[in-house]
């Protein structure tokens, strides 16, 4: 994958590193344990990276579809922080 498709239609460089960050983030935040932190960081990147590897565009609303349906199997409570930090900051629900 090389390219997300913003919600204003603009590209951006893939960057795994802020997927990983935001992820952490909302692990955190939900009081998981470090070893659980590290290991849903993981667990979700590396599913990402291989499920859309070879896409040449990715809307980011897709990215973030499938990010939050593999919180929601592996940590709910990590989702939930996700949905209430994009409640407060960007007005998604």
């Amino acid at each position: 994958m090389s390219l997300v498709e913003k919600r204003n239609r603009s590209l951006q460089e893939f960057d795994p590193v802020k997927i990983r960050s935001a992820i952490e983030a909302a692990a955190r935040d939900a009081g998981l344990p470090e070893m659980r932190v590290i290991d849903l960081v993981e667990h979700i990147s590396r599913r990402m990276a291989v499920k859309y590897q070879w896409e040449r565009e990715v809307p980011s609303s897709v990215l973030r579809y499938e990010i939050l349906r593999l919180m929601d199997e592996a940590e709910p409570a990590v989702s939930r922080r996700w949905r209430l930090h994009e409640k407060a900051f960007k007005g998604l629900t």
